[in-house]
């Protein structure tokens, strides 16, 4: 068996996460067709930063959290496995993201800033599942949503309605 489509593996995560709560959870659902050792499983959370218009424009990929089992996992045919997770995460602030949370007139001229920079920030997770005895890993990744809400700016918003 080569490991071509022999283990399925699926991401259960909330699509939107708060920035304030420095970890991303979920549950993995791994689901195989033959009897199969899983040697590790490593979740990893990446922002795609992107910046600049047009010619100018530049991308890169960082790794801002990520585990990887220390175990191996013997699994039987079509028999569901749930693997949770739990991902410390490290958000990376550029310069305007400080200077924008320092208070809510900040955030706004920060947030204008990046726009006109063509500033852009897309996280996902991505689940690569090493199977012993196969030259081909399982891959899966998701897109995740990442709120930046200062809780700071949430009191006031919310205080403002009273």
């Amino acid at each position: 068996m080569m490991g071509i489509d022999g283990l399925k593996v699926e991401i259960i995560a909330s699509d939107i996460y708060d920035a304030d709560k420095e970890y991303i959870d979920g549950e993995l659902i791994l689901l195989s067709k033959y009897q199969l050792v899983i040697e590790s499983i490593e979740v990893r959370v990446i922002e795609k930063y992107t910046r600049g218009r047009f010619r100018t424009k530049k991308t890169d990929e960082y790794d801002i959290g990520s585990i990887k089992t220390g175990f191996s996992l013997p699994m039987t045919t079509n028999k569901l496995i749930t693997v949770p997770f739990k991902i410390p995460v490290d958000y990376l602030m550029s310069s305007m993201d400080k200077f924008g949370s320092k208070n809510f007139l900040f955030k706004g001229l920060a947030k204008g800033a990046k726009m006109l920079k063509g500033v852009k920030s897309q996280y996902r997770l991505e689940v690569e599942v090493k199977i012993q005895g196969s030259a081909i890993n399982t891959f899966t990744k998701q897109d995740v949503k990442v709120v930046w809400e200062c809780k700071s700016i949430k009191v006031l918003e919310y205080n403002s309605w009273l």
